[in-house]
C-alpha cells in the first residue's frame, strides 16, 4: 500500500519557509537600508583613484576637541553655522582651500549652533586661553594651535580674512 503525501505537513512546512523566506528578505532589506544611511555603502559610482582638489579638507569638531585633535599645528574655526555670517565664513574656507600654491595648516570648524557648544557661547569673550573651561566667544572666532596650546585667536570675520588669507 502507498502512502499518501500529509497535505496537512506540507501546508504547514511551506508557511515556515515562506515565513522564514519573509524574515530574511526583511533583514536583509532593513541592513540595505542603514548601510545606505550611515554611509558603509555608496551608491555613486565616481573614481576616487585620481586627484580630487576638491575634497572637503576640513571637519566639524565639538568644542571639547579644541585643543585636543592629533595634528602637532591646526586651525579651529567657530562659529554658528546659521548665522547671517555662515556664507562669508564658509567662503573664507573655500578661498583658504583654494590657495594651491600655500601649505595648508589643517582647519577644523565648531558650531555655536550644536547644542554640545553652547559651553563656550558667551557675551564676553575670552579667547587667549588653552583651557577649554575657560574659553569663551561671542563672535566668529580662529584659533590656531599648536601642540596643545592657543598660539593665536582672532574675532570678528575681517581679523579671521587677514589671518587665513593675508587680506587686509
Amino acid at each position: 500500500m502507498k502512502r499518501k503525501p500529509d497535505i496537512k505537513n506540507n501546508i504547514e512546512v511551506t508557511s515556515t519557509i515562506k515565513t522564514l523566506a519573509f524574515i530574511l528578505i526583511f533583514f536583509i532589506l532593513m541592513y540595505l537600508i542603514t548601510a545606505l544611511i550611515t554611509g558603509e555603502i555608496k551608491l555613486n559610482k565616481k573614481d576616487k583613484t585620481g586627484n580630487d582638489n576638491t575634497a572637503i579638507q576640513y571637519q566639524e569638531i565639538l568644542a571639547g576637541e579644541i585643543f585636543n585633535k592629533l595634528e602637532p599645528q591646526y586651525y579651529v574655526i567657530i562659529y554658528d553655522f546659521n548665522n547671517h555670517d555662515s556664507s562669508i565664513i564658509k567662503s573664507l574656507i573655500d578661498q583658504y582651500f583654494a590657495n594651491e600654491t600655500a601649505t595648508l595648516t589643517k582647519l577644523y570648524e565648531v558650531n555655536l549652533g550644536n547644542h554640545f557648544n553652547k559651553t563656550i557661547k558667551s557675551d564676553v569673550s575670552k579667547i587667549n586661553t588653552s583651557n577649554i573651561k575657560e574659553l569663551q566667544v561671542k563672535d566668529v572666532t580662529l584659533i590656531k594651535v599648536k601642540d596643545g596650546q592657543n598660539i593665536l585667536a582672532v574675532e570678528g570675520v575681517t581679523a579671521i580674512s587677514k589671518t587665513l588669507l593675508g587680506v587686509n
